[in-house]
């Protein structure tokens, strides 16, 4: 299942953002900040309801 989930959320977000997601830069450090603090985003935990754990400290 994961597998077909996966590719159909990559291109639901292609389409609402229009960012073609192999042109993100994966090595850029602003990039992976998303994945460990809402930041990078201009946003606080608060406001999407979620904290974000930072995966590679642990």
């Amino acid at each position: 299942m994961l597998g077909h989930d996966d590719p159909t959320v990559i291109r639901m977000l292609q389409d609402l953002t229009g960012v073609d997601p192999k042109t993100i830069p994966l090595d850029d450090k602003e990039t992976m900040a998303i994945f460990s603090s809402t930041e990078s985003l201009g946003l606080r935990p608060e406001q999407i309801d979620s904290k974000v754990r930072n995966f590679w400290s642990a």
